[in-house]
């Protein structure tokens, strides 16, 4: 079984962690973790979920019919087990 790689948050998002109770940092953290391994494997290794917030903002500087897509609306599902799942939805 291949070896699973440690995330490491950003401090905004450890703080932003902190901010949480224990249960909703937990899911929140497990949230951004699949999110994490998502985006990297798509962009690389070294990018995070500031360079993710980065590129969005850069997006959303051109012009509406520049932007990817006219309309963005991607939504990601992770199935944690077969009774909880974590939704990460994006709006541009």
């Amino acid at each position: 079984m291949p070896k699973k790689r440690e995330i490491v948050f950003e401090p905004e998002i450890k703080e932003y962690l902190q901010l949480k109770s224990p249960s909703t940092a937990h899911a929140y953290s497990n949230g951004f973790v699949r999110f994490l391994e998502y985006y990297q494997s798509k962009y690389g290794e070294g990018k995070n979920i500031g360079d993710f917030l980065d590129r969005i903002f850069e997006e959303r500087k051109k012009p509406r019919r520049e932007q990817i897509g006219s309309f963005i609306q991607p939504t990601i599902k992770f199935k944690q087990n077969a009774y909880d799942s974590i939704m990460i939805g994006i709006i541009l």
